[in-house]
């Protein structure tokens, strides 16, 4: 039997993409080695880059003729295919699988918290993870995507831009430390920083922590000062959020986008300010759009609720919800911490992107404190505080601790690999706002022959080949915590939480700002 060029491509998508049989593709070339070379030769780089693209249509497809069974199949044998063409399987394509079918294969799931104890094995997978996301973006052949810029790329940047010199100084200083927070978010991709940089030049604009008036600014920019245009931004952003707040990337499929309220309102009947959307804050291709700049949408997405605030009160219990634990994780990544969120497999979430719920959490702080620290934000801390009892100092810190399940791992040599932490939402509202972080509470460094002593106690501590993980949570002897170096900052966690509870119980509803907050040394 013999096959021309055309044959044996149409037979390899054939057998590629069957559900039933998937193992055929295997056997096909076992069967026929000539044909299959010549295919390969021939055809396998145009089916490489447009392997996804294909793999999606097919999905769809399935979806459409309501084929649960084959679609469960072929959903489950993406990675395997995708490895067939020396493809990843990246976050960015499991999303576009996850937009699609409402799951992920579940060989890409299982790299997932699945319960409440991760696992080595599962901190090695995400560490994999972690590298092949990087090496893999510019091989991400779906979907728009942003530039990615490296931090000398950004220091060019800024050398080459039309900021004042005293404003490039600060900027470099921004990189450098990160903070303020909501700047160095801007630096991430060459869209961001080009219009962040393009609206600063236009102003006279000084570093504050207030997020809003960045937001304002920029807007002003994209508007070009324009009240009516500006109204109009903020409006279409708001609404598009609405739409997106509660995925983990901000990407739409194309006919969902067009087919959408937001878009016939806003963008089908106004060319010129459909223009102006898709040049600032919207990229596509033929089947995606992506939303840029978040923090701009948050911005107009709490800027409107705040203004229309008769249903606030009960609205913010309804964006936050009630959900599971996350798991906060800290690894050093070239002598750099790194701080991962991780969601639980089956749990119920509503923010599943960490930074936009910390944004949300701090636009509404600052553009409506009063209202948010007294309806929100103080109920939540007695909810803490709650969990941790009216005993004294020592016994309050205890029960901090096993309430946030913290615990440290170590190499043979004593050298902390990670450390990790829950966080529920009172927690996590903690953290957004600044007021305290779980994981400062970092112990002294561990010697070899600490670490021997404290695995004698197989409850706190565990052991791995040459592994060592200390069960934080589940130390109840103080003098131990102290001797370790952890009490102290687990005591300065409550107290701060506690300073701000007692500020409100004294009518005082402002901006919580902790880090100027004189507090006494404990001892």
């Amino acid at each position: 039997m013999t096959f021309n060029g055309k044959n044996i491509l149409e037979k390899y998508y054939e057998v590629a993409f069957s559900v039933y049989h998937y193992s055929a593709m295997k056997e096909f070339q076992e069967v026929f080695p000539e044909e299959y070379s010549l295919f390969y030769s021939t055809y396998f780089h145009k089916i490489k880059k447009g392997l996804k693209n294909s793999i999606l249509s097919e999905l769809e497809m399935l979806d459409e003729m309501c084929m649960d069974i084959e679609l469960d199949v072929l959903i489950d044998n993406i990675p395997e295919l995708l490895e067939e063409f020396g493809l990843r399987y990246t976050k960015q394509f499991g999303q576009k699988i996850y937009s699609l079918c409402g799951r992920e294969p579940i060989t890409a799931s299982q790299k997932k918290v699945s319960s409440k104890k991760p696992t080595r094995d599962y901190i090695d997978r995400e560490e994999q993870a972690h590298q092949v996301v990087k090496e893999d973006a510019e091989n991400w052949l779906l979907g728009p995507q942003e530039e990615d810029l490296s931090e000398m790329q950004i220091k060019e940047f800024i050398s080459k831009s039309s900021l004042t010199p005293t404003l490039k100084t600060k900027m470099i200083q921004v990189l450098n430390s990160g903070s303020p927070h909501h700047i160095f978010m801007f630096f991430q991709t060459k869209e961001s920083i080009e219009l962040l940089f393009a609206a600063l030049s236009e102003s006279d604009y000084e570093i504050t922590d207030q997020e809003s008036m960045l937001s304002i600014i920029i807007l002003s920019h994209i508007g070009q000062n324009n009240r009516d245009l500006m109204k109009k931004l903020i409006g279409f952003c708001a609404e598009s959020f609405n739409i997106i707040m509660y995925q983990e990337e901000p990407v739409l499929r194309l006919n969902q986008f067009l087919s959408s309220e937001v878009y016939n309102y806003y963008l089908k009947n106004d060319d010129s300010f459909q223009e102006i959307v898709f040049n600032h804050l919207i990229i596509r291709d033929e089947q995606w759009v992506r939303f840029l700049h978040i923090p701009l949408f948050i911005f107009c997405y709490a800027s409107i609720w705040c203004i229309d605030g008769d249903e606030l009160e009960e609205h913010y219990h309804n964006l936050w919800g009630n959900n599971f634990d996350k798991i906060k994780r800290i690894t050093t990544y070239d002598f750099k911490p790194e701080a991962s969120i991780y969601y639980a497999e089956y749990g119920t979430y509503y923010f599943k992107c960490y930074e936009w719920e910390r944004c949300m959490y701090k636009m509404f702080e600052e553009l409506n404190p009063f209202h948010f620290n007294k309806s929100y934000v103080e109920p939540m801390i007695k909810n803490y505080l709650a969990k941790l009892g009216n005993g004294d100092d020592e016994s309050r810190v205890l029960n901090h601790l096993s309430y946030c399940r913290i615990e440290f791992e170590y190499d043979k040599s004593g050298a902390q690999r990670y450390s990790s932490c829950h966080l529920s939402d009172e927690l996590s509202l903690i953290e957004h706002l600044e007021i305290a972080y779980v994981l400062d509470a970092e112990p002294r460094l561990m010697t070899k022959n600490k670490l021997k002593e404290l695995q004698k106690n197989e409850t706190i501590c565990e052991k791995d080949d040459d592994i060592w993980r200390i069960l934080f949570y589940k130390i109840e002897d103080i003098k131990l915590l102290k001797e370790l170096g952890i009490y102290d900052e687990l005591l300065s966690f409550v107290k701060k939480v506690e300073f701000v509870h007692k500020t409100f119980t004294n009518g005082n509803y402002a901006r919580i700002n902790i880090s100027n907050t004189p507090f006494p040394s404990i001892t």
